[in-house]
C-alpha cells in the first residue's frame, strides 16, 4: 500500500549512512569554476558530490529521498541523466527534464545547501572544508509559510491538496512527488 510516509523513506536497500549530507554556507563568484572545483574534489576521492539548494529542498528527507532513488537507479541501469550528479538533481525536483533543476543547484552568490558525498568519504569532506562553512547548528527541517509557497510552486502543489493533508506534511507530499519520478519514467 502507497503511503506519503513511505515516499520520504529511503529506497529499498540504500541505507542513510553510505553517503553524508552536510548544511553548508559558500559564496559563488562564477558557478562554472566554483563546479570545476566540485568535479575535481569528486574525482580525486573518487566520489560524487552534489550540492543541494536549501530554499528549494523540504529538508533533509527531501536530500535523502532524492539521493537514495538516484543512487538505487544508477545501480538498477535505470538512469535518466548520464552522471548521478545531474540524477540527483532531478529526483531532488521530480523531474524528467534537466532544463527544471536550475533552481535546485548551486547559484551565483550566496548559497546555503546540502553537500551530498557518495560514498561517504572523510578526505573527501575534509578537502571541501576550505570552500564552504557548516551551518549544522540550524534546523533546516522547519519550513516557514514562504518557503512552503516556493515548494508549492515547484511541485506543483494546490492550495487545496495542502489544506486536505495539512501543511505539516508539505515535506511527505515533496517526497510523493520525488519517489513518483520513478513511475514516470
Amino acid at each position: 500500500m502507497w503511503s506519503l510516509a513511505n515516499s520520504c523513506s529511503t529506497s529499498r536497500n540504500m541505507r542513510s549512512d553510505d553517503f553524508s549530507i552536510q548544511q553548508v554556507a559558500f559564496f559563488v563568484s562564477e558557478v562554472k569554476p566554483f563546479l570545476q572545483i566540485l568535479h575535481d574534489i569528486a574525482e580525486q576521492y573518487n566520489v560524487t558530490i552534489v550540492s543541494l539548494n536549501r530554499n528549494a529542498m523540504a529538508g533533509r528527507k527531501h536530500v535523502i529521498s532524492a539521493l537514495s532513488h538516484a543512487i538505487r537507479s544508477f545501480q538498477e541501469k535505470n538512469n535518466i541523466a548520464r552522471t548521478l550528479e545531474i540524477e540527483v538533481l532531478l529526483y531532488a525536483a521530480g523531474t524528467r527534464q534537466t532544463s527544471c533543476t536550475k533552481p535546485f543547484g548551486i547559484q551565483k552568490g550566496y548559497n546555503e545547501a546540502y553537500l551530498c558525498i557518495y560514498p561517504k568519504n572523510e578526505d573527501g569532506k575534509r578537502a571541501l572544508a576550505s570552500h564552504i562553512q557548516e551551518k549544522e547548528d540550524e534546523d533546516w527541517d522547519v519550513i516557514p509559510e514562504k518557503k512552503q509557497q516556493v515548494l508549492q510552486d515547484l511541485f506543483s502543489i494546490p492550495d487545496e491538496e495542502l489544506k486536505t493533508v495539512g501543511t505539516d506534511r508539505i515535506q511527505e507530499l515533496v517526497c510523493e512527488r520525488v519517489a513518483l519520478l520513478e513511475v514516470f519514467k
